[in-house]
């Protein structure tokens, strides 16, 4: 009876054993990382959706512990990654591929929906929705490709992604197309770049014009992309560099002869085209600063005091022609009157017409007479103005003056006693630097 009692006992012992083991594994030696994991992981490798349950009731369980429910959203998360990650391989078939996709997005899209975790699905899902879409476009730029449509296989294969496993070959794939075609645009670039030794600098300018516009019409027209390829780039920075160049030796000779318009001519043309392919065009600016300053300057441009019988005027008109600006000479009372022009040295020569005007009408009269000084020394007098002056060109050698000096005086006899006429010009006066 004894014994009976002590096994009783020892069983009651053990059950109970059994029970506080059982108890603390799930509560003080529960390990519900390890549990999370291994649900999460069974999960996404079968059609049991009875792990996502289990999770379910463990968040439950710790919905006060925020710890916890913040490790146990983070396995979740860190594990659906991986699976998407893992979705990034190659594939046997576009079946195969498809079904894999298929799979992990209907297992991400559940999950969600089942267990409330605090975090933005479309995160992973949209990226598992990238790598799709890249291995597609992959399979199927691979298949144009082996079918020799190199410019369809090319708009597919750019679209690879570089997290995808498949983006280096498709690279490799795509310079190889571009390769194909720079081969035919080096060959008509030869064609056209015909330059040697004998070759003029405009010549040059031209042949430089016509290579750039054929690479930029080849891009806009391609059918596939090689704007943006590297290789396009530099042979477009190549040919700019080189007209850009060319461009300055041109001016530089145009100005050593002296012909300053068109350096600067072909100065503006020259900026309106760089400047859009970006290239510093600075030099040919400050080349265009210097030149102008050498262009023929209307004598307006010097400040100076005009008077009642010298008046600066725009489109002025003598007996003949209407000109853009010009010095009108007035008749009236004074008898003598004179405008002055600082030059400061910096002038070669001062050029302009002298004509009368039609008041110039009555054959009796005298209209007064105009004299040029430089520095005090006459250069130019034009006696009395009657009916019988003709048009006068004036080429006026002002080399190391200072002052220019225009004075018109009324004749003492036989002087028209009307006041206040324009009776000459001096049409287009303008100072010349060579």
């Amino acid at each position: 009876m004894k014994n009976k009692k002590n096994i009783i006992l020892i069983l009651i012992t053990i059950i109970l054993l059994l029970i506080l083991i059982i108890f603390l594994s799930k509560t003080i030696f529960f390990n519900y990382k390890d549990y999370v994991n291994k649900n999460i992981k069974a999960y996404y490798n079968n059609e049991n959706y009875d792990q996502l349950k289990e999770i379910s009731k463990l968040s439950s369980k710790y919905n006060n512990d925020k710890n916890k429910l913040d490790n146990i959203n983070k396995i979740i998360i860190d594990t659906s990654n991986n699976v998407v990650d893992n979705f990034n391989k190659e594939y046997n078939s576009i079946d195969e591929l498809d079904s894999t996709y298929n799979y992990i997005k209907y297992k991400l899209n559940n999950l969600f929906d089942v267990l409330n975790i605090d975090y933005d699905k479309n995160t992973i899902i949209n990226y598992l929705d990238k790598l799709y879409e890249s291995k597609q476009n992959y399979n199927e730029g691979i298949k144009l490709y082996n079918e020799k449509k190199y410019d369809e296989s090319f708009n597919n294969l750019v679209k690879v992604i570089d997290k995808d496993i498949y983006y280096d070959d498709s690279n490799n794939k795509i310079n190889e197309i571009y390769n194909n075609e720079f081969i035919e645009i080096d060959n008509n670039l030869n064609e056209i770049n015909k330059i040697d030794e004998n070759t003029s600098l405009d010549n040059k300018i031209k042949i430089y014009k016509d290579c750039i516009n054929y690479l930029k019409e080849t891009g806009n027209n391609s059918k596939i992309d090689i704007s943006n390829n590297d290789k396009y780039k530099d042979k477009l920075l190549s040919f700019d560099n080189n007209l850009y160049e060319t461009y300055i030796e041109y001016v530089k000779d145009l100005a050593d002869k002296k012909q300053y318009s068109d350096a600067i001519s072909n100065i503006n043309e020259a900026v309106s085209l760089l400047s859009k392919d970006n290239i510093n065009t600075s030099e040919l600016l400050e080349l265009s600063d210097n030149y102008n300053n050498m262009l023929p300057k209307s004598l307006f441009t010097i400040e100076t005091t005009y008077n009642d019988n010298i008046k600066k005027e725009m489109a002025i008109e003598d007996k003949d022609k209407t000109y853009e600006e010009g010095l009108a000479i007035l008749k009236n009372d004074n008898k003598t009157s004179s405008v002055s022009y600082e030059l400061n040295k910096e002038y070669k020569s001062f050029t302009a017409n002298i004509n009368i005007t039609k008041n110039v009408k009555n054959k009796k009269y005298k209209y007064g007479r105009i004299k040029i000084y430089t520095d005090d020394k006459l250069i130019y007098d034009s006696k009395e103005l009657t009916t019988k002056f003709s048009n006068k060109i004036l080429n006026i050698d002002t080399n190391d003056i200072n002052i220019l000096k225009i004075e018109y005086t009324i004749s003492s006899s036989k002087s028209i006693n009307k006041n206040d006429i324009v009776v000459a010009v001096i049409s287009n006066p303008t100072l010349n630097k060579y």
